[in-house]
């Protein structure tokens, strides 16, 4: 573990390994050993399908700005969760179920991402628009990066639990 709270990991009774090479699925897992920094894991289920997405979704909070590919401009957004597949956010600019849009990812480690996105849902919440897009064409560095951003997140969120 290269960053972060490695007790927190330790204390944690199940952890999702989403390994960086592709090829490899990801699957469910416990500690099994600690030396220091290092951390030895034994799986103990191979996730598949959509339940990878589901478990690595994370509520966030950052502001950002969308920039619909149909429009002049931007509009300022309210990020309300993030996963490999997506996002969710608040922002009064009108938009439409279908439309592309692309949005800046703040939180990543190396430098902001700017991805591409499409609108799947919209709805109003407490006076606000609701918006959920799906990451299009998506490559495997950005995946990883933001697959990154997630898991430092969640660690963030463990921390904070423990004090």
């Amino acid at each position: 573990i290269t960053e972060g709270n490695v007790q927190a990991v330790v204390n944690a009774e199940n952890l999702q390994i989403v390994p960086a090479d592709e090829e490899q699925p990801p699957k469910l897992g416990h500690v099994i050993h600690r030396q220091g920094n290092l951390v030895v894991l034994e799986p103990t289920r191979i996730l598949t399908g959509t339940k990878v997405r589901e478990n690595l979704r994370m509520p966030v909070d950052f502001d950002t700005f969308i920039y619909p590919a149909n429009q002049e401009g931007r509009f300022y957004a309210k990020s309300n969760d993030l996963s490999c597949g997506g996002i969710s956010f608040y922002c009064d600019g009108e938009m439409a179920v279908g439309d592309r849009i692309e949005v800046v990812i703040p939180i990543t480690r190396v430098a902001p991402l700017l991805m591409v996105c499409q609108i799947l849902r919209k709805t109003q919440e407490e006076g606000s628009k609701f918006y959920a897009a799906k990451f299009l064409n998506l490559l495997s560095e950005q995946e990883s990066m933001i697959r990154e951003a997630v898991f430092s997140v969640q660690l963030r969120v463990m921390q904070r639990m423990q004090r």
